[in-house]
């Protein structure tokens, strides 16, 4: 994918972003719904999730707050809360370099993604238990 500006991309191109930013740049393990989920939110407010990405990069973190607003049944008031935030700072001239510098990350991991870092059975029982799925009722398949 080419680096342009947000307005640039077509709706596919942006949906692929962001999706690419959901699944390379989470940290948190997501469920079949989690991710059914995620899509129809990005088919059905692309701007706004940009907004999320966005704001969790400025913030220095991945996608976990918006998977922690999901599971909680909270994910429009976690969207008004973005919007508000990011209401003041849409129009400075540092928003603009952020969001520039923060869609070339993407498109840059996007065109060179390296495989997933796999994580340790602590760290999968650990995220399991979070999701409130009791690890020694999963069977783990290791190949």
């Amino acid at each position: 994918m080419e680096f342009k500006e947000w307005n640039q991309y077509s709706k596919e191109e942006k949906e692929t972003l962001l999706k690419h930013w959901w699944h390379y740049y989470g940290k948190l393990m997501i469920t079949l719904e989690e991710q059914e989920r995620f899509s129809q939110l990005v088919e059905r407010y692309t701007e706004q999730i940009m907004d999320v990405a966005l704001f969790s990069f400025f913030l220095d973190q991945s996608s976990q707050s918006l998977i922690s607003a999901m599971r909680q049944n909270r994910v429009q008031e976690f969207l008004e809360v973005v919007d508000v935030s990011m209401e003041d700072v849409r129009s400075e001239e540092d928003f603009c370099l952020a969001q520039r510098q923060f869609i070339s990350m993407l498109v840059e991991s996007y065109n060179h993604s390296e495989p997933d870092v796999p994580m340790g059975e602590d760290q999968i029982n650990e995220q399991l238990k979070e999701m409130g799925i009791h690890p020694e009722k999963v069977v783990h398949i290791h190949l």
